[in-house]
Formats: C-alpha cells, structure tokens, sequence
C-alpha cells in the first residue's frame, strides 16, 4: 500500500507539460511553414 512520492508526481507533470508545449511549438511552426503563401 504505497503511494506515489509527490515530489516524483510534480517531476512527471513538469516534464509531460515541458514535452508537450515542444511538440506543440514545433508542429504550430511546421504548420506554419507548410501553409506560408508564395
């Protein structure tokens, strides 16, 4: 009957938040660069 650490919890949710604002940087840019009007 163990529970998880907090300090591993806010470690896991900083990360998964870090990870997914760069996949959403980089596909927003990608994005961008395909649809850029010649």
């Amino acid at each position: 009957n163990k529970k998880p650490k907090p300090w591993k919890v806010a470690i896991y949710v900083v990360i998964s938040t870090i990870v997914a604002i760069c996949c959403a940087i980089f596909f927003y840019f990608m994005w961008r660069h395909r649809r850029k009007p010649r």
